[in-house]
């Protein structure tokens, strides 16, 4: 679904569907450390097209990983930014907190390379927001003004795929963007609902970039 909604909604032909194996696939790759983690990523992003003419990363002097950057250009400078953190902070391996989201930022990548596209795509994976959104301060931190004035919005992705519907967090998200989330949801028969989150959660790396651009937070 989140597929459907980058591409559907926001100015790309049809996304190529990514074979229904693929994402576990690539979600096996779980590493309990983050420098792990880390070289997963990368090794995922160029297994799905993402060279080094895309590929890219931001060090950060407060974090011993950087952010991992793959960049889909458009035909047009809007940019829409599509993130996720990698961290995990234990005890346990962070599977769905939040490798469920940061693996599939390159199957994103994938399905939307290929097809025309209006938008600039910049996948990104934060790296240490559980040690206090690090990896998106930093990002939004640096960003030149002509880059900042680019952004549309920002589509975050923080602990999915778990039984039940995907919930976007209510609170924090743009009503355009609920409701075109809602809508693709309708087309390709997904079930979506929201969610009132009420202290901060590991999402609040989207929340923190919704503070400054129009934000979709899909959370459970």
């Amino acid at each position: 679904m989140v597929i459907c909604f980058a591409g559907l909604a926001f100015g790309a032909d049809e996304p190529r569907i990514v074979g229904p194996e693929i994402i576990p696939s690539r979600f096996s790759g779980l590493r309990p450390k983050n420098d792990e983690r880390a070289q997963q990523l990368r090794r995922l992003f160029l297994e799905a097209g993402c060279d080094d003419r895309s590929y890219s990363e931001d060090k950060i002097l407060s974090s011993p990983q950087p952010n991992l950057l793959c960049v889909l250009p458009g035909s047009s400078g809007r940019i829409v930014v599509v993130s996720g953190h990698f961290d995990n902070c234990g005890p346990g391996e962070g599977a769905v907190d939040n490798w469920s989201g940061a693996s599939l930022l390159p199957s994103l990548y994938q399905s939307l390379q290929g097809s025309p596209h209006r938008l600039t795509f910049e996948f990104i994976a934060f790296t240490d927001e559980e040690k206090g959104l690090i990896g998106s301060r930093d990002y939004t931190g640096h960003l030149s003004k002509e880059h900042r004035a680019q952004i549309l919005f920002n589509v975050n992705i923080d602990s999915i795929g778990l039984p039940g519907p995907i919930r976007a967090w209510a609170g924090r998200s743009d009503d355009f963007l609920m409701t075109s989330a809602a809508i693709v949801a309708d087309r390709v028969k997904v079930r979506i609902g929201s969610s009132t989150l009420d202290k901060r959660y590991d999402s609040d790396a989207g929340a923190f970039i919704a503070g400054k651009y129009r934000s979709l937070i899909l959370a459970r």
